[in-house]
């Protein structure tokens, strides 16, 4: 099956290639060497660096509203854009690529102050970037290989199996979900995720994971409009007044709050040898509903944001951003993670990533640094779909010298966090945030001149065990 193959899935899976020739340009990429990795390196320690040296009250910084570009202070202890976990998370990396810097010091303050406000915190979630699991993360990344932080780890994890087993309890026997119920940011796969990352060696982990997996492949099966499709009782209010195509309900498409997310959790489960019933089946069944999705474009496949109703479908016009959030770069990390059930979704997942190197880079839609929805995030994907593929007995090259060049443009020796952050129309982000600040690309760089992707990138794609 080659690099241009089409893959289609329906309950029960069966997977068919498509053998029409492919009419999407050939590319032509050059890969990043020795040069490119000391500059990425040399910038994104001086992003890391000026964090370190940031001399201002961290609770007084502002960042622009997404959606009047009015200035906000938004430093939440338990936040990762601006906010003490998302500063955990960037030292985490420094820690892991230089641990006799002095980083894992510099980390004890910010995570002190992210546990403190997590004890008094009543209503946390289980996501993995805004809940119980995120807590988790951060301190598990810290922690030395487990060494470090383990009193803290007991009684976190033991709160998010807590909390998990209550949200669990909780569904509707037939779906029917708001997606932050289910997905990775606030959802039970950020918990799923971070449960599967930590690691098999606690039972009670292992077990919390597998409920959570067991549920999902429940979920999968179960038509539209329940199922992980989100009914139109169950839409956000901003949903409601700002996206009339969405108000007859929709399935979520993206990586953070959708059903990629979820394939993701079941992929990676798989592949950790989780004896649930019916998961391969749920793999592939998902992973074919997301192959199912893509639109061909003159650029190659395309993930769109949404799966609505038939007569709201073509509401959606456009190719959708290129991101890890949502769009083709967290289309790949799902697909790829699936691949351990069947490979060959990893050749749609490596299409996906071809399809955005076509298009004209105004067309990504990712123009700014950041992990999240920028280019940052592009290079992390890239390398850790070239890491899957190594283990599937493929090459693929990963980023190119391009996309490395777009990156280090965006510097800007005048931003305090080091770059010029536009992902608010009318507005600059200068921020240290971990998903959509200058403290996440530092990560991305500081680990790409390493040659090793870190613990707190692999958040983004699955989790590795740590």
């Amino acid at each position: 099956m080659t690099d241009q193959a089409t893959v289609t899935l329906s309950p029960p899976p069966s997977l068919t290639p498509s053998h029409a020739p492919s009419t999407t340009p050939s590319l032509a990429l050059s890969p990043i060497g020795e040069r490119g990795r000391t500059a990425a390196a040399d910038t994104g320690w001086e992003i890391l660096h000026r964090m370190r040296d940031h001399a201002g009250d961290w609770t007084e910084l502002t960042v622009p509203d997404p959606f009047t570009a009015e200035p906000l202070k938004a430093w939440h202890p338990l936040g990762t854009d601006p906010g003490d976990l998302g500063m955990a998370l960037a030292y985490s990396a420094a820690d892991e690529l230089r641990p006799d810097d002095g980083w894992d010091r510099l980390a004890f303050g910010h995570a002190k102050r992210l546990i403190e406000a997590y004890t008094h915190a009543v209503d946390l979630g289980v996501g993995l970037f805004n809940g119980t699991a995120g807590v988790a993360y951060a301190l598990r990344a810290l922690s030395r290989g487990g060494e470090r932080y383990r009193r803290a780890l007991h009684d976190v994890e033991a709160t998010l199996i807590t909390r998990v087993d209550e949200q669990l309890a909780a569904l509707p026997p037939s779906g029917g979900l708001a997606s932050s119920a289910y997905d990775v940011i606030s959802g039970l796969a950020g918990a799923a995720m971070y449960l599967l990352a930590a690691g098999d060696a606690d039972e009670r982990r292992r077990d919390a994971a597998d409920r959570i997996v067991e549920q999902f492949c429940r979920l999968v099966v179960v038509p539209a409009p329940l199922g992980l499709w989100t009914p139109p009782a169950r839409i956000t209010e901003i949903e409601r007044a700002r996206s009339p195509h969405l108000h007859d309900g929709y399935l979520n498409l993206g990586f953070a709050h959708g059903i990629p997310g979820v394939a993701s959790v079941l992929g990676v489960a798989a592949a950790r040898g989780s004896a649930v019933p019916g998961l391969p089946e749920a793999v592939s069944a998902l992973g074919g509903l997301i192959t199912d999705c893509l639109v061909e474009t003159d650029y190659g496949p395309d993930l769109p944001y949404f799966q609505l109703p038939p007569e709201r479908q073509g509401e959606q016009r456009g190719l959708a951003r290129s991101a890890w959030c949502y769009g083709n770069l967290g289309g790949a990390v799902a697909l790829a993670n699936c691949a351990s059930v069947d490979p060959r979704f990893l050749d749609t997942a490596i299409r996906l990533l071809e399809s955005v190197e076509r298009r004209p880079v105004e067309l990504r839609h990712i123009d700014n640094p950041s992990l999240c929805h920028g280019v940052a995030g592009q290079l992390t994907v890239q390398r850790y779909i070239a890491t899957v593929a190594a283990k599937h007995g493929r090459h693929w090259a990963g980023p190119d010298q391009g996309t490395l060049d777009r990156l280090l443009a965006m510097g800007d020796p005048g931003a305090a966090f080091g770059m010029r952050n536009d992902n608010v129309p009318g507005a600059r982000t200068d921020s240290p945030g971990f998903l959509t600040g200058s403290g996440g690309t530092a990560v991305a760089l500081v680990s790409l001149g390493a040659g090793r992707i870190t613990g707190a990138e692999y958040m983004l794609c699955g989790g590795a065990p740590c």
